[in-house]
């Protein structure tokens, strides 16, 4: 092969040579004008500008001719085109190394958040949300390029529910017991699905162990108390004292219906506790209650055996206690009369007997007393007759006072007071003879002696009625004289002497001045006679008693 040297220099070059290696002329007809750099060492056997490999002995680049010892003008186009690839490449490993940092930093952020998340949740499961909120707290303050796991959104639910129950906590650390109840029963009704509910429940059935229920009862939380209770809040074993401490808050509320709601919960008490030590309370307080008086019978039928027995009779007394206290007599009466009828054992029967007997509304009901097994009581109807016989009598209601002292003569006659009845007896036929239309009966003359210092009254029944005759004076005696059958009523005028066909009877008495008082006993329609007489001592009198018909204009 021919041998080829540079046009410039004359040196010999090869035929792939695009630049001599001595001069570095362009082998082709191109110049170039822009500037490069010195031969750079470290590049080793590679041209520093396009690349190309080169001896170590080059002083100018055989693929591009750039001085390797100087700087040399290259095609200013090249410069450009070759300044390009440089820039592109720095900028592409300066985002690499970015997306590097990121990556790392959020490989960090999601060991730490779920570090935190982890303890977070481990406290919060154990309702130890001040701890907890410091874990969560970290996670959602924490920056973050991208959210890896989602342990912000997870810690936003969780504090969620860690908020409403650190502040029930907190109420109940600072001593606010009841306000601490209702924001762990609000808890629950609010967040029934929360890890946390289990935890309110406990919390708040532990504050029945830590203070008294007393502590706990106000308006807002007895008003919750059927929300307490099915939420399982409230302990069994608290239950009838709250429900004790919740009637007295009630009682001594301004609320229009404190009565009711004190009653139901006392009621409750006694109805489905009675086993419980808060039972004598409840059974004082329900008994000084406004409104059971009028609940009598259903306090009977829902209160347990147990307690019936001893409650229902003292329920009766004061109820006809206040009955009295409030001028309500026959209600009063009422109540005694059931003590005496269901529970005539009770140790407040002899009480509620003396209470029945002073009532003035019993003289109304004695018939039905009469007939009920108050009746079997020694000395009741006695008792109660005379004890209304003397009520009648002293407000001159003379018909109703004879009706008694009859009722106890007749079933009584022979009780140590019946004396006593008789004279009361003939007193009110006496004073009821002076209130009506009567015929005065003047003493008759003497007509014999009795031989000693008494007194013979003697009386001839001449008509076909029974006679009362009544004498009212220093003794009282009232007597009854039979029928004459054979006597007849006469019209008109009467005769003008004594029959001397019926009955005789004759009445010894002490002398002295007496109400006589003569009429008949089953006719209502005939007038009485009447007379006011001074019987001497020694003396006997007789006359006898017809009955005359007159004719009214």
């Amino acid at each position: 092969m021919p041998e080829i040297r540079c046009e410039r220099c004359g040196n010999t070059i090869l035929p792939k040579d695009l630049f001599c290696r001595t001069c570095g002329s362009s082998l082709s007809s191109k110049t170039v004008t822009a500037e490069r750099s010195h031969k750079n060492p470290l590049f080793g056997l590679y041209c520093p500008d396009c690349g190309g490999a080169i001896s170590d002995n080059d002083i100018f680049c055989i693929h591009c001719g750039v001085n390797l010892d100087e700087p040399i003008a290259q095609d200013k186009e090249t410069v450009e085109s070759s300044a390009e690839p440089l820039r592109g490449s720095g900028c592409g490993k300066l985002i690499v190394l970015l997306l590097m940092m990121a990556v790392g930093y959020s490989a960090i952020r999601y060991f730490i958040d779920r570090i935190n998340y982890n303890n977070g949740h481990q406290a919060y499961m154990e309702a130890d949300c001040a701890a907890a909120t410091n874990h969560f707290n970290s996670i959602i303050n924490g920056w973050r390029i991208v959210d890896i796991g989602g342990y912000p959104a997870l810690a936003e639910q969780e504090i969620g529910d860690c908020e409403p129950f650190q502040a029930a906590v907190n109420k109940q650390l600072a001593g606010d017991f009841s306000a601490a109840l209702i924001a762990y029963m609000d808890f629950m009704n609010y967040s029934p699905g929360s890890v946390l509910a289990g935890h309110a429940r406990i919390r708040g059935s532990s504050l029945f162990v830590q203070v008294q229920p007393s502590a706990l009862a106000n308006l807002d939380t007895c008003e919750k108390i059927n929300v307490l209770l099915e939420k399982n809040i409230i302990p069994q074993s608290a239950v009838p004292p709250f429900y004790l401490a919740c009637g007295k808050v009630y009682g001594t509320s301004d609320l229009y219906d404190r009565d009711v709601r004190s009653l139901s919960l006392y009621e409750a008490i006694l109805t489905a506790y009675s086993y419980s030590s808060s039972v004598p309370e409840a059974e004082a307080a329900l008994l000084a209650n406004g409104l059971a008086c009028n609940q009598v019978e259903s306090l009977k039928i829902s209160i347990t055996s147990s307690i019936r027995e001893s409650f229902m009779p003292r329920l009766y007394y004061r109820c006809g206690q206040t009955y009295e206290a409030d001028k309500k007599l026959s209600g009063a009466a009422g109540m005694y009369q059931t003590l005496l009828t269901e529970y005539p054992n009770s140790s407040l029967a002899p009480e509620a007997e003396t209470a029945l007997l002073a009532n003035p509304e019993a003289c109304d009901i004695y018939w039905d007393l009469k007939e009920s097994i108050v009746a079997n009581r020694t000395e009741f109807m006695p008792r109660l007759y005379y004890g209304c016989g003397q009520t009648y009598e002293a407000d001159q209601d003379w018909v109703n006072a004879i009706t008694m002292y009859e009722n106890f003569l007749s079933n009584y006659p022979d009780h140590s007071n019946a004396s006593v009845v008789e004279q009361a007896l003939a007193r009110s036929i006496v004073a009821k003879a002076k209130t009506a239309v009567t015929f005065e009966k003047t003493i008759p003359e003497p007509s014999g002696s009795t031989g000693n210092l008494t007194t013979v009254i003697v009386f001839q029944n001449d008509s076909p009625e029974i006679l009362r005759i009544v004498f009212s004076g220093p003794e009282s005696h009232v007597e009854e004289l039979a029928a004459c059958g054979s006597c007849i009523t006469y019209t008109g005028f009467g005769p003008l002497y004594c029959p001397e066909k019926g009955p005789i009877g004759r009445y010894t008495l002490q002398p002295g001045p007496y109400d006589v008082v003569v009429e008949s006993k089953d006719s209502g329609g005939i007038t009485p006679w009447r007379g006011n007489w001074s019987l001497v001592s020694g003396s006997e009198y007789s006359t006898c008693f017809f009955v005359v018909t007159i004719s009214q204009p």
